[in-house]
């Protein structure tokens, strides 16, 4: 009709997914006994889990129907819930508040510069249509740099002179994520974003723009001594593991051999605290004295003083 009536497609892009097949890939049918409606997945959990799980599967191919599958979006979901609380119970006087770079730490910095990281990979695959890469995109940041790096370096800052700085980069961070999740979970956004909303705030989520990348807050450098330090953490807890010293023991030293010595000068103060140690460094030779040794490649090595600190 639209191309008889004026000449036009009635469209301009078509989203196609494959079949809906139940667990073991056969089609869905009465008869088989096999069908699930899309009431009985709105009755047990809500609309927006069956978008996103349509979503975060419509990859092209065809859909295997599988239950177990809510669980891992529920846990998902529980994760940036908790987040939101976290900030609602403990920094919801700073609602509203403007971000100020000046007065932002490292692991805000790192925060911010992975948030528009993600909004640059968001929008890209907003407009080639590839949805299913923005849920995998947003639960990686949610689960991994916002509660189990981020959430967990600030936490002792709640109560302390830098808590604005926190509550700043919380809110720029969460009301982007809202932003982002809209168009996948428009009800979980909506009742999230009137939750947290002050007057001054537009009515709706569904009222604010696509958020816009914020290219000076972008830090590559910073992103990569960050994922750096990640690996290094860990391996100074497995270190622990094996001379049997609980992280609840601090200690005295960490020392981090790499090829220029150059390469975690901004995040020593995070490798320290996450490692529960009093100091760490980074230098271009091993050093000498009670160390507990262990080489993550030919041009990095790690060097825990495992005498505890009293």
């Amino acid at each position: 009709t639209s191309m008889i009536c004026f000449d036009e497609k009635p469209f301009k892009n078509i989203f196609v997914h494959g079949i809906v097949t139940d667990i073991n890939k056969r089609k869905m049918s009465k008869s088989e006994g096999n069908d699930v409606k899309p009431k009985e997945v709105i009755e047990k959990y809500n609309r927006d889990f069956l978008r996103y799980y349509l979503i975060k599967n419509s990859d092209g191919d065809d859909i295997a129907f599988n239950w177990n599958d809510f669980g891992d979006i529920t846990r998902f979901f529980n994760v940036f819930l908790n987040t939101h609380n976290f900030l609602s119970l403990y920094l919801s006087k700073y609602a509203g508040t403007k971000l100020d770079v000046k007065v932002l730490q490292t692991e805000d910095l790192w925060l911010l510069s992975r948030l528009n990281s993600l909004v640059v990979e968001c929008e890209k695959n907003y407009e080639q249509l590839t949805f299913y890469k923005i849920t995998a995109l947003i639960e990686q940041f949610v689960m991994e740099d916002l509660s189990r790096t981020y959430i967990k370096l600030i936490r002792d800052r709640v109560g302390s002179p830098t808590e604005q700085a926190v509550a700043a980069t919380l809110n720029e961070t969460m009301n982007t994520l809202l932003r982002l999740l809209a168009p996948v979970m428009p009800h979980a956004a909506e009742y999230l974003y009137q939750d947290a909303r002050d007057s001054k705030m537009p009515e709706s989520i569904h009222l604010y723009d696509f958020p816009e990348v914020q290219k000076k807050l972008i830090d590559k450098e910073l992103e990569t001594q960050m994922d750096f330090a990640k690996t290094i953490v860990q391996t100074s807890l497995s270190l622990r593991e094996e001379q049997k010293l609980r992280l609840r023991w601090p200690l005295k030293e960490l020392i981090v051999k790499t090829k220029t010595g150059k390469e975690l000068k901004r995040v020593l103060p995070i490798i320290a605290s996450s490692a529960n140690v009093k100091k760490s460094s980074e230098t271009t030779s091993s050093p000498k004295g009670n160390y507990a040794e262990k080489a993550l490649d030919d041009s990095t090595s790690l060097f825990l003083n495992i005498e505890t600190d009293a």
